[in-house]
């Protein structure tokens, strides 16, 4: 019921409030026009959630443009036989030709005479788009017909926005790592020898997907033995031997919010080596999480982070961790480079490892809120128990 009302109060209410700030944003930045066309933006400004894993349809090649224009009401151009439920108040969802069998539709030649009708007599010749997102094919056709015509890039922008949630995200993104939860449990209990990779991850899926009560698009590292070494990888036939490593990274998106986990799990038998650095690796972990709070910078936590962890005679080559919201991988990018000071709101993933080439590797990775008082963590799974 709580999840129910998150997605009802965000439609209605936190949607229109993004929008309203993005709008007001652009006004201060002079833009005309605005296109929103990336799925993580489209599902936090419309509410649409792009199908993961089946993808739009071969027909349309683009499912969805949010079109912001200066003085005028929202709206979503939708391809026909896409699914938006429900549909956010104030945002005036429109839809344009998708898959179709009778006769030959170019669609997106359809959504580009669809926008450019639209952009005619816009206020100002500024058009702030998402650059690593536009077709060429939409650019291309806006240029022609528009000119003058000063294209911008609002990426930045929009991250910014995106990286402090509201009630109605963070009511969802706790939903999401619930999910984590409950699939990290079903990996301990699933992991045994003889076991593949890919069947412990078919367990996996299954109690996620039984908890959600339905289909959850889930991305996933399931590396064991020496492959823990590399850090990421798809699971395969490799059979879960005696006393391997094996790690178990499981990143689930739920109404149209991502969650994150990571733990690493000994086949059968534990030896004391093991246990200890499962422990170091736990304890790194938790002091990064003590560290999170308003203020601290993203390439402090990094640091430390890596220093820890050199601290045990090994490395790690990626991320300490990354922000999770319409996006799994968004501000704060905990990275060496990353001057941005963390701010209540923000939810992010921590994950240290530790790997040896040719031998094994550790990871391990908890999901927090970040607080006026600190981190509160949302993973409830216990790495260590």
């Amino acid at each position: 019921m709580k999840l129910i009302e998150a997605i009802r109060e965000e439609a209605s209410c936190w949607i229109p409030r993004r929008l309203e700030r993005l709008c007001c944003r652009l006004e201060e930045m002079g833009v005309g026009a605005a296109l929103l066309s990336s799925q993580a933006s489209l599902r936090y400004l419309a509410g649409y959630e792009a199908p993961i894993e089946w993808g739009t349809s071969p027909f349309t090649p683009c499912a969805s443009v949010l079109v912001l224009i200066s003085g005028r009401r929202p709206e979503l151009l939708l391809a026909e036989g896409e699914v938006l439920d429900p549909a956010p108040s104030g945002v005036l969802v429109s839809r344009f030709p998708g898959y179709a069998f009778r006769e030959p539709t170019d669609s997106m030649a359809e959504l580009c005479s669809c926008i450019v009708d639209r952009l005619q007599g816009i206020s100002r010749p500024v058009l702030a788009v998402e650059t690593a997102h536009l077709p060429a094919a939409l650019l291309i056709a806006i240029e022609h017909a528009h000119t003058p015509l000063l294209v911008i890039d609002l990426s930045a922008e929009v991250a910014a926005m995106r990286a402090i949630k509201d009630p109605a995200e963070i009511q969802l993104l706790r939903e999401a790592v619930r999910l984590t939860d409950v699939g990290q449990s079903a990996a301990r209990e699933a992991a045994r020898p003889g076991i593949s990779e890919i069947e412990l991850f078919g367990e996996i899926r299954k109690a996620m997907e039984h908890a959600a009560g339905g289909r959850v698009p889930i991305l996933a590292d399931l590396i064991s033995g020496s492959r823990s070494a590399e850090a990421g990888g798809l699971p395969g036939n490799r059979i879960l031997r005696e006393g391997e490593m094996v790690i178990v990274d499981l990143v689930p998106r739920y109404r149209g919010m991502w969650g994150d986990s990571c733990n690493t799990l000994v086949i059968g038998h534990a030896s004391p080596a093991q246990n200890r650095l499962l422990d170091q690796v736990a304890e790194i972990l938790a002091g990064l999480i003590k560290l999170v709070r308003p203020g601290a910078k993203a390439c402090d936590l990094d640091a430390t982070g890596r220093a820890k962890i050199a601290g045990l005679g090994g490395t790690y080559e990626h991320h300490t961790g990354h922000g999770l919201g319409a996006s799994w991988h968004e501000e704060p990018r905990i990275v060496p480079y990353n001057t941005l000071e963390l701010k209540p709101g923000m939810v992010l993933a921590l994950e240290p490892g530790i790997y040896f080439e040719g031998q094994f590797g550790v990871r391990l990775e908890s999901v927090m809120l970040v607080t006026d008082q600190g981190a509160e963590v949302l993973t409830r799974f216990n790495h260590r128990a």
